[in-house]
């Protein structure tokens, strides 16, 4: 009785659609032996993706106090072909040593929610936000090359190199003083999720797992896991007024991750200590370089372990985000100190028993 409701349709009308998705796919496929060592597989896949949605227009202005909420419906349509061939090819110099490279194609699907026909008009900050129907997948042609050396034990080594040449890149477009042609009405600000021209990558990676089982006594209960991408990324084709002829990395591409962990399996106990590392990377283009706003680096440092009590019972602990890293948004290349925002969750503890039947 202390509070007075209301029905804050700003908060969810926006985001609020109904979508329909079909994907008609055929795909042929080769697999070739050749001599002793070499296996060819090739193949070719087409897929046909239909989608119609239906969303919401809401202009919210809450000087009027009558009538803050004006609601229409709106309807969009997406269609696109794609055709994806593909070629891949392992050699085996011995059971224990292969190769392996590949050409290869394919495709990341929009959001849906980028894809509804979605406005929202917040008329008190002069702001237009929308959907685009338009939004193409993002196409990538991929070529790698990765070699394996399987252990006599249990245990792998690899390390491998990639090369994408990716077209019609995912961002969010932003417009200062846009005129919209629906409306006429000039705003401040404009959103929406657009498409670039085109983006490469190349990295290397290099994996490592192997059971220290040669090491003597309870020291063989011991295993260790790794492994390490490098990323480097270049787009462009930007239609961000200003930043045109800009070359940036790509939007979500960390140029480092590292996973790591050490595992212990022997008399009944597992345990696990895991570290997972991602470098700071870009995840929204600004109207300038300085306005970008980055995800900064994080460590994940988590333990994961049990015990067998008896037959069948065991004690189980998990301890989750050890380290209690936060989640950081900052502005602006090379300038972390500049925090948008800041997100702390601590450590997280799940302990019990558990008795399997």
């Amino acid at each position: 009785q202390l509070f007075k409701k209301t029905d804050a349709k700003d908060k969810y009308v926006p985001s609020n659609f109904e979508a329909t998705e079909q994907i008609t796919a055929a795909y042929l496929q080769l697999d070739q032996n050749i001599g002793n060592n070499i296996v060819l597989f090739a193949g070719l896949r087409i897929e046909n993706t239909s989608t119609d949605y239906k969303a919401n227009e809401l202009i919210y202005n809450e000087a009027d106090k009558d009538n803050p909420y004006k609601i229409s419906p709106t309807q969009g349509t997406n269609n696109y072909l794609n055709i994806l061939p593909q070629i891949n090819i392992k050699y085996s110099f011995t059971d224990n040593d292969i190769i392996r490279a590949a050409f290869t194609n394919s495709i990341a699907r929009p959001n849906y929610y980028d894809l509804a026909p979605y406005r929202n008009i917040i008329v008190a900050d002069n702001i237009l936000m929308e959907g685009n129907s338009n939004l193409k997948p993002t196409k990538s042609t991929n070529i790698d090359l990765m070699a394996d050396y399987y252990f006599e034990s249990i245990g792998v080594l690899s390390g491998g190199i990639f090369y994408k040449m990716l077209s019609d890149y995912f961002y969010t477009n932003i417009i200062k003083n846009y005129k919209d042609p629906k409306t006429g009405t000039t705003f401040d600000y404009y959103y929406r999720p657009d498409n670039g021209a085109k983006a490469k990558l190349f990295g290397y990676e290099f994996s490592l797992q192997r059971q220290l089982d040669f090491l003597p006594g309870f020291l063989k209960g011991f295993g260790v896991y790794a492994n390490y991408t490098f990323t480097t990324s270049e787009a462009e084709g930007l239609y961000i007024p200003g930043r045109e002829n800009e070359k940036v990395t790509l939007p979500g591409t960390a140029g480092t991750m590292i996973n790591a962990s050490l595992s212990y399996e022997m008399y009944g106990l597992t345990l696990r200590l895991s570290l997972n590392y991602t470098s700071d990377y870009i995840y929204q283009l600004g109207e300038s370089e300085f306005f970008d706003l980055y995800y900064d680096k994080q460590t994940f440092l988590d333990l994961n372990g049990s015990y067998e009590i008896i037959k069948g019972l065991n004690f189980y602990l998990d301890i989750n985000n050890i380290t209690n890293q936060p989640l950081r948004i900052y502005q602006g290349k090379g300038h972390p100190e500049r925090t948008v925002q800041a997100e702390f969750y601590n450590i997280r503890i799940n302990t019990g028993l558990k008795y399997n039947l």
